[in-house]
């Protein structure tokens, strides 16, 4: 036979202030330090809630902070990039005169690079760079 609790011994207020403070409705379930609780109010549970709120918002922050230093990482490799590309063009462009027969995919190719260059430089510009 199991005995009944009672009441939780938490005051709660509708208001977080100490003037309207009134018992606790829930029925207690557990009895820690001495005194009954319901599963709300209870130091157990209540530091379970907190400890998952901040392992939860923990892993946010984590994530944020991951993915911030993926984009640093990706803005420090433009340089090269845009040099890479700067050094593919002329290649392309030698491939579009000279490889007849490679036409298609180098005009893709030409379209491509000179699109992620001027992006790159920050120019709207879409007209192919001759130079």
């Amino acid at each position: 036979m199991t005995t009944k609790l009672g009441p939780c011994s938490e005051k709660v207020s509708p208001r977080n202030d100490s003037w309207s403070r009134y018992p606790c409705g829930h029925s207690a379930k557990v009895v820690e330090n001495g005194k009954p609780y319901c599963t709300i109010h209870a130091p157990s549970y209540v530091n379970a809630k907190h400890a998952k709120a901040i392992a939860a918002s923990d892993a946010k922050w984590d994530a944020i902070h991951a993915e911030r230093q993926d984009r640093a990482h990706r803005i420090e490799c433009y340089p090269e990039l845009l040099a890479a590309l700067e050094l593919a063009l002329p290649a392309i462009r030698w491939g579009l005169t000279h490889q007849p027969g490679n036409l298609v995919q180098l005009q893709s190719c030409e379209v491509a690079v000179v699109f992620a260059i001027n992006k790159a430089r920050g120019t709207s510009e879409l007209a192919h760079d001759k130079g």
